[in-house]
């Protein structure tokens, strides 16, 4: 497995450079494919190991006629399929590459694995007829985007708290949004319990929770933002209140290296379409002057909404046409507004769009 004349093969890298580049390396899509190279790489470096087992059982909290109930902690993780030898999904696109969106739950055991909806906690069941049943991983560039956590009870019922999961400590942590409440779980130790977040003035009202510079950042109905530092639980304002409440619905999602807040408008009206009425105004924070600044393009990235994550890629990635400055979410179909023209579209009439969640038939 040469490397040219003059240079060393691969498999005669020294262990101590082997141990650096493993080390780097955060996600067990990179392990799986550093260990792949060859015999002397695969002995380096042990299979990946995460310091957790999914699903996690944590303590109640719900309602409480329903106290008898547990929860447990789920973890999803996103991968972008390339079918094309770009080497990275951020490079440019050509005409014969496409990609796409996979959305993994492994189950207690890792052989069971589930395919999940891309913009909810739900597994895809039936899978659809131009879905695949077999993948050849070999003929893809796989690449694990990020992951996701959500909350289940004993009965299998999805809770739909949004989660923010602390984990690069040595004391890992949830921060978990229901219905308006912060409430804080370490994860260490014996005497887990939750813990409210005792903030007079965004209680009852925050609408979503992230991380962010190694804090818990949230978000209010009047676009109030707060950083929770995760081991004190000191509360920073980083954003004022608002005069105004804006919109019905907000999310944060990170784009590029910022962080946006987009602020979604249900308007009790139909559209020319037929479809009900909504506008969406997008936000980046400027934490060093204390406001959010409304963003009026979103370049060639495309912002995908979802009950349990909000992600930003960009639209070369999925090649077939697909166009930027837009963002697709479900309601509770998946649905396409574009920032150009304000216009909302479901998505089986964007068909440049459907491949980014369904393989296209080749």
């Amino acid at each position: 497995m040469g490397m040219g004349h003059g240079r060393a093969p691969w498999s005669d890298l020294p262990p101590e450079l082997l141990e650096t580049i493993a080390g780097r390396l955060g996600t067990k899509t990179d392990i799986c494919r550093f260990r792949s190279v060859c015999k002397s790489w695969r002995l380096s470096v042990p299979p990946f190991k995460s310091p957790f087992r999914f699903p996690l059982s944590l303590p109640y909290l719900g309602p409480f006629n329903q106290h008898h109930n547990f929860l447990s902690l789920t973890q999803t993780t996103l991968y972008y399929l390339n079918s094309s030898s770009s080497s990275s999904y951020s490079s440019s696109s050509s005409s014969s590459s496409w990609g796409w969106l996979v959305k993994i739950r492994e189950g207690r055991h890792d052989l069971s694995k589930h395919l999940i909806n891309p913009l909810s906690p739900h597994k895809i069941n039936p899978l659809p007829h131009s879905f695949p049943r077999k993948l050849d991983l070999t003929n893809f560039r796989v690449i694990e985007l990020t992951k996701f956590y959500s909350l289940q009870f004993s009965n299998l019922r999805f809770c739909g708290y949004k989660v923010a999961f602390w984990q690069y400590s040595c004391c890992p942590s949830l921060m978990v949004l229901a219905h308006g409440v912060l409430w804080h779980l370490q994860l260490s130790g014996h005497d887990n319990k939750w813990v409210l977040i005792d903030d007079m003035l965004s209680q009852l009202s925050y609408e979503d929770v992230v991380l962010y510079s190694g804090k818990f950042l949230a978000v209010d109905e009047n676009r109030r933002t707060v950083l929770i530092d995760p081991s004190s639980l000191q509360i920073t304002e980083i954003v004022p209140p608002m005069e105004t409440r804006g919109g019905h619905k907000k999310s944060l999602v990170k784009w590029k290296r910022e962080l946006l807040l987009v602020d979604r408008h249900h308007h009790n009206r139909r559209d020319r379409s037929g479809y009900n009425k909504v506008e969406f105004r997008v936000f980046k924070l400027e934490i060093e002057h204390r406001r959010w600044v409304e963003v009026k393009s979103l370049d060639d990235r495309i912002l995908f909404l979802g009950q349990d994550c909000s992600f930003s890629l960009p639209a070369r990635c999925f090649g077939g046409g697909c166009k930027g400055n837009c963002i697709v979410f479900a309601d509770p179909v998946f649905m396409v507004f574009s920032l150009d023209d304000g216009k909302l579209l479901p998505l089986d009439q964007r068909p440049e769009y459907i491949s980014i969640f369904y393989p296209p038939s080749r």
